[in-house]
């Protein structure tokens, strides 16, 4: 069995991870040597059941797959716990209804709030952080279930936070 060098094996990554459509990992040496490792591991397990080449790349789409996945985990946590001001979380400022928060702050969240949140997502984001109630309760009250309450204000947050953050309060 012939091995490349670590050269070859680096090159072969960055070909891959081009032609992958994922150009911009090029620029993360880590995803590029992670590529590359996968790579090396593929040409120590391969087999002989498919061709060599064949077992190398899809060791190699793997690796990337794995590295976007990982992206993807981190750029879609969206939690309310998290800080969205320096001093203060979107919580925060919601449940304390203005205590302990600056009312600029709290002014601009209720103003971006109505602005940018369609009737639906306001009313379950009033009913939910404001009122105190449950999904299921939030669901009875409007009608639709507790998984579409959910989902309303999930899609609120994620505006809000969208919004909040371009006016860098």
């Amino acid at each position: 069995m012939t091995f490349s060098t670590l050269k070859e094996y680096l090159l072969d990554a960055r070909r891959i991870i081009a032609n992958q459509g994922y150009g911009f990992l090029l620029k993360d040496e880590d995803a590029v040597a992670d590529v590359a490792h996968r790579i090396m591991l593929a040409d120590q397990t391969w087999n002989g059941e498919s061709s060599k080449t064949t077992w190398r790349y899809n060791q190699a789409k793997y690796a990337i797959l794995r590295i976007m996945t990982k992206r993807n985990k981190a750029r879609k946590i969206l939690s309310l716990d998290r800080d969205f001001n320096q001093d203060h979380s979107l919580k925060h400022i919601i449940a304390d209804n203005k205590k302990d928060v600056p009312s600029g702050i709290y002014d601009s969240l209720c103003e971006h709030a109505h602005k940018i949140l369609n009737g639906r997502q306001l009313e379950c984001f009033q009913l939910y952080y404001i009122d105190g109630l449950t999904m299921e309760d939030i669901g009875k009250k409007l009608g639709c279930t507790r998984q579409n309450a959910s989902l309303h204000i999930q899609k609120g947050i994620k505006k809000l936070k969208q919004c909040m953050s371009k006016q860098d309060l």
